[in-house]
């Protein structure tokens, strides 16, 4: 073996150092997230506390725990009342938060006040407007399920994009009748891939339950046919509404006495909808962090299979996380990939209980660098002088064997 191999090999014994510090980050960096682990832990039961002894615990405490196999309806708390116009644009709440209605259209239902406001945005290549109230073509048009026991059905044609009056309807037809109900305020607003229907709805009206649905209507050909199709949140064999989640107000001055620009905190039912939530995440570690090839490295290896943050909720407004849930029994920390690279989001969950039934539970969220140890410039530079040197070793000694 030539000299200069042989001084390559033994200046590999080099890289030692930079696996050594490799292994120190891992251990600091499973020590840092315990840490962090249990500061939200011991932060948010001290919260849990305060608040099980507050009143609105109790209403979540006589709530239903089993709704059965229907899917509730959630009603997001409006900042401000929208204008009726059929925009969206001054709800304040994003698009994504939208729930799906079949693959026909997206709707939001928000509450301010006395008042529930309904969004529907509908896709239609081919809008058909109504002829005329009780004559054929109906038109395509938005249903209304108003209350469970006893349902109130509400119709919105129209023969023209504006404002439009609700019309008393009834299953199987669901047909513009001609018979309004001026309760109830609405706007059609024409969009470049269909509609869409902005309402508002005295609170009182719904019961308790809603249900939305979509009626499309389709020329068939040119003798005046029609193909009708019906798109529902309500199951059409029991017609009845879906019950409403509402976010809590109490809950919202409750949670903002302990909320701040770096932790949210949020309130879950025992089905895991979020009753409120206060504060954001945010905070100086939730900025991309200085880029650097050492910081780069570090960060690709000590990575971790942590599931993505936007796929907590789903749909729109309810946890589906099964270790999250789980936290009805006892407190548990995850961790989710945050919206930014190299970010994440720890979240913190412990139980809620009203005399010592379990009524929820209540989640603490904080931004985190995915690695905690690479914000620590003494250690990237640590890393970065170790591995330059065991480089420069390795460089020198090939060199000295080639001057040989």
């Amino acid at each position: 073996m030539s000299l200069r191999k042989q001084l390559a090999i033994f200046s590999l014994l080099s890289l030692i150092l930079p696996w050594a510090g490799y292994r120190y980050v891992r251990e600091m960096e499973a020590v840092l997230r315990d840490g962090l682990e249990q500061s939200l832990i011991e932060r948010a039961r001290t919260v849990a506390g305060a608040l099980e002894r507050q009143s609105w615990t109790r209403a979540l405490a006589l709530e239903d725990a089993d709704p059965g196999d229907r899917q509730p309806i959630y009603v997001r708390t409006l900042v401000s009342a929208p204008v009726i116009d059929g925009s969206r644009e001054d709800w304040a709440i994003a698009r994504s938060l939208a729930s799906d209605l079949s693959d026909v259209a997206r709707y939001a239902v928000g509450i301010n006040g006395s008042s529930l406001y309904v969004y529907v945005d509908v896709r239609d290549d081919a809008v058909v407007f109504q002829a005329r109230p009780g004559q054929p073509p109906y038109g395509d048009r938005l249903v209304l399920l108003l209350g469970d026991a006893a349902p109130m059905w509400r119709v919105f044609a129209t023969a023209a994009p504006g404002r439009i009056r609700a019309q008393e309807t009834s299953p199987p037809l669901l047909e513009a009748t001609g018979r309004y109900d001026d309760r109830i305020e609405a706007a059609w607003l024409a969009t470049q891939d269909g509609y869409s229907i902005e309402l508002r709805v005295p609170l009182g009206m719904s019961a308790g339950a809603l249900g939305i649905g979509v009626v499309d209507v389709d020329p068939v050909d040119a003798s005046q046919s029609f193909g009708v199709g019906l798109s529902s949140t309500w199951d059409t064999t029991a017609a009845r509404g879906e019950r409403i989640v509402l976010q809590s107000a109490a809950i919202s001055t409750a949670l903002r006495q302990y909320a701040d620009s770096a932790n949210r905190y949020s309130v879950i039912d025992r089905q895991g909808w979020v009753r409120s939530a206060a504060g954001r995440v945010g905070g100086d570690v939730a900025r991309a962090p200085t880029r650097s090839f050492t910081g780069d490295l570090l960060r690709y290896l000590l990575q971790t299979d942590d599931p993505d943050y936007a796929a907590l909720e789903s749909p729109p407004g309810r946890i589906n996380d099964d270790v999250i849930l789980a936290s009805m029994q006892t407190p548990v920390v995850n961790w989710y990939r945050g919206d930014l690279e190299n970010s994440s989001r720890v979240v913190a969950s412990v139980p809620l209980h009203y005399d010592e039934r379990l009524v929820g539970s209540l989640l603490l969220e904080q931004a985190s660098d995915s690695v905690l140890t690479a914000t620590n410039q003494a250690v990237l530079r640590l890393l970065s002088t170790t591995f330059f040197a065991s480089l420069l070793a390795l460089l020198g000694m090939l060199g000295f064997a080639t001057y040989l």
